[in-house]
């Protein structure tokens, strides 16, 4: 399996868990995770900003929000 930004984790994934890949919700805090979700075809992406300001993913239109954590 290639690593991302491949979308072969994502397609994997969401095979396994039997839905399509745009009905799921991915959590990325690296940009190549984000690209890799966008050409898996994923529904919403969620950008994590644990160790970057929330402004590094302003410009990434397929992310839906940023948080800075799961609290």
């Amino acid at each position: 399996m290639k690593g991302k930004p491949n979308p072969d984790i994502y397609l994997k994934a969401a095979q396994i868990i039997n839905l399509e890949t745009k009905d799921c919700l991915v959590f990325e805090d690296a940009k190549s995770g984000i690209m890799a979700a966008e050409r898996a075809g994923i529904g919403k992406i969620i950008a994590i900003a644990s160790t970057s300001e929330p402004e590094y993913f302003n410009d990434i239109k397929v992310v839906s929000k940023v948080i800075r954590d799961f609290t």
